[in-house]
């Protein structure tokens, strides 16, 4: 693929799940092996970068749909993005009396 630097094409991988979720099946099924890293002859022999980034038409007219429903809705309560699926790789529940940074990083 000549159309991307290759340390473009390594972070664009290294991300993984082609949503804010890494969670496309779509994508982990077509760019990435049963045990979760890039499959890099695919990759490679992709045509051009779009083919690595682009949702297939069925995802983006789903994508576009429960998009036109947030924005009629004017409903933003978890974001601008949506979600086809519940989000599996984030936390359920956070723990307020851990901090995420130690003090000397945090702004007060």
């Amino acid at each position: 693929m000549n159309d991307i630097p290759r340390r473009q094409l390594k972070t664009s991988c290294m991300k993984r799940g082609g949503d804010d979720f890494r969670q496309s099946q779509k994508m982990l099924s077509r760019w990435f092996n049963d045990a979760g890293k890039v499959n890099h002859a695919r990759v490679q022999n992709a045509p051009y970068i779009g083919a690595l980034i682009s949702p297939s038409r069925d995802r983006a007219r789903a994508l576009n749909k429960a998009y036109l429903s947030v924005v009629r809705e004017q409903s933003y309560i978890f974001g601008r993005d949506v979600a086809l699926n519940p989000a599996t790789n984030v936390f359920r529940e956070i723990d307020e009396g851990i901090w995420p940074l130690e003090r000397e990083h945090r702004f007060t």
